[in-house]
């Protein structure tokens, strides 16, 4: 007997309003248009489409507060050192140790956005032991933001193999930002798709014999997936 569950496409329904639709088709035949530009390239007209694009997504996302687009809730100098990164990650001239390094930033910087950008009173102190050893053993302090109650209770769920290298990072800030150094459980989906369907019937494949979780580790916790989506 298989092991394994199939999430179909029309799982989907009822998940996205008529609204949600009509605002994809919006973007989809903005981004179609901004395409007749890609072959001859016109910067101008390139330019042009992606600024239109991004007010659109910002007035959209205006209404889901649940949403939150790093571009859209830090400030110019923050806007600045994301875009640097991410062309980096998108330009096909990155090697892949060039690569690693970007997505480690990336994640950095979303992590700071999701858990320390809010102002908070309550500081938490890391104590070092430094390379100083005379008169005596050196100590160094440093304040940190005291984001416990928002990072202990957390799990890095992974649902692509893609998905590892940037769970790995999110779950390391999470060490270094605790108090009490919390290690997050992982949760590891085996998920594959299947090609013979297309877009509109497609068929994704969950293998439970070949994830690796633990369910009471998942229950009452603060699931994290780190999806990287780096090819959009």
């Amino acid at each position: 007997m298989s092991n394994k569950i199939i999430l179909k496409a029309e799982d989907l329904d009822g998940y996205l309003t008529q609204q949600d639709m009509d605002d994809l088709h919006r973007l989809d035949q903005m981004f179609k248009e901004t395409m007749k530009s890609f072959d001859p390239v016109d910067e101008k007209k390139i330019i042009e489409g992606y600024d239109k694009m991004g007010h659109e997504m910002q007035k959209i996302c205006s209404a889901h507060p649940a949403i939150k687009v790093y571009s859209f809730e830090t400030d110019v100098q923050a806007q600045a050192e994301a875009s640097r990164v991410i062309a980096k990650l998108r330009d096909e001239r990155t090697d892949h140790q060039e690569f690693m390094y970007y997505s480690q930033r990336a994640y950095e910087m979303l992590f700071r956005m999701a858990y320390t950008n809010e102002p908070t009173v309550k500081k938490g102190h890391i104590i070092v032991k430094t390379p100083v050893t005379f008169p005596v053993q050196n100590y160094a302090v440093h304040k940190i933001p005291d984001i416990d109650a928002k990072i202990n209770n957390s799990v890095m769920c992974v649902m692509l193999r893609g998905a590892l290298l940037p769970s790995m990072i999110v779950s390391k800030e999470i060490e270094e930002f605790s108090s009490t150094g919390y290690i997050t459980p992982f949760a590891l989906f085996k998920i594959s798709r299947n090609d013979t369907k297309n877009e509109s019937n497609m068929e994704y494949i969950l293998d439970l014999d070949k994830s690796f979780f633990n369910l009471e580790q998942l229950d009452g916790k603060d699931l994290i997936f780190a999806d990287p989506m780096n090819a959009t």
